[in-house]
């Protein structure tokens, strides 16, 4: 796994962030929490920091966000209401 640079940590989190905002600032419940980040925890991608390697996000906070989504292929968790991460649009 290559290593983030600093530059690609910080635009990383200001999406998530921005997304996390513009998205109402709303968060999971605790059984979904409990869900991704056990998902997390088994993935070759956790540090032992807790951040994911592949997006450099620390875990236990970004699993809360509702807006947020696993950065794996296929992703291992979605964002909270959508089937999968092509489903962008607003539920009729």
């Amino acid at each position: 796994m290559a290593k983030l640079k600093i530059g690609q940590l910080v635009w990383q989190f200001a999406k998530e962030l921005k997304d996390h905002i513009s998205g109402g600032m709303e968060y999971v419940d605790p059984i979904t929490y409990k869900d991704r980040i056990s998902k997390c925890n088994e993935c070759p991608n956790l540090t032992e920091g807790h951040a994911c390697a592949l997006c450099g996000c620390f875990m236990p906070v970004k699993a809360r966000w509702a807006t947020s989504k696993c950065p794996d292929t296929p992703a291992k968790w979605n964002r909270h209401g959508k089937k999968d991460n092509t489903d962008t649009g607003d539920k009729a």
